[in-house]
């Protein structure tokens, strides 16, 4: 494919993200290719935000070298992280616990990626993960920021390591808050399901919509 030439303000931010990408599928392919099969639509390992692609991960590649990428400050993106920002659209597939009822069943599951507490130390974390069945806000609690429904988004996130000059992680939409609940305190939850109220409680805030059956 050819990608077209960046000038201007976002040339070096281009250029940045695309060194980024090239570096994290030919150092770390296996997180590449899972990173990137989480976020087509309909892939077993779906879940959370996606993109409508129907040609695999090389389709998702392919689209995100090929766009013009400027840095995208965010308070939701932490240091050694760096964000960036582009004109690439998709589905938000987000939800926050507060637009569910409260014994709605979810999974909890280990997280890939570790947190990084604000003293710098990563930290493995659970996530939540609900059956993609459900389609829309309950009741009158409809969400803000992060949607129950799939909301098309207009850009595209990535995230790239400060630290290693890898792609930590890439999405359609904005950046919400990291999952924060510690894996050691917790770790008899995994592979259990539990409720929106238990999950409020633990000090979950939202969880991703999956293809993943619970």
């Amino acid at each position: 494919m050819f990608y077209e030439h960046i000038t201007g303000l976002n040339f070096f931010a281009t250029q940045a993200v695309r060194r980024a990408i090239i570096r994290t599928m030919t150092t770390a392919t296996e997180h590449w290719n899972r990173t990137a099969a989480s976020r087509l639509e309909g892939h077993p390992l779906q879940s959370g935000s996606y993109y409508p692609y129907r040609n695999g991960v090389e389709q998702v590649a392919d689209r995100l070298l090929g766009v013009e990428w400027s840095e995208f400050p965010h308070p939701d993106i932490k240091a050694p992280g760096k964000g960036f920002r582009a004109r690439l659209g998709g589905f938000s597939n987000m939800v926050t616990l507060e637009c569910l009822p409260n014994d709605f069943p979810m999974l909890v599951v280990a997280s890939e990626k570790p947190y990084t507490t604000p003293e710098k130390v990563e930290v493995e974390v659970l996530e939540l993960v609900i059956n993609r069945t459900f389609k829309g806000p309950v009741g009158d609690k409809a969400p803000t920021v992060i949607s129950c429904d799939g909301t098309v988004e207009s850009h595209t996130t990535l995230i790239i390591g400060d630290n290693d000059g890898l792609v930590w992680t890439f999405f359609p939409g904005e950046p919400v808050p990291p999952f924060t609940v510690l894996y050691k305190a917790h770790e008899h939850l995994v592979g259990t399901t539990i409720t929106a109220k238990v999950a409020k409680a633990l000090g979950f805030k939202h969880a991703k919509v999956s293809v993943r059956k619970l």
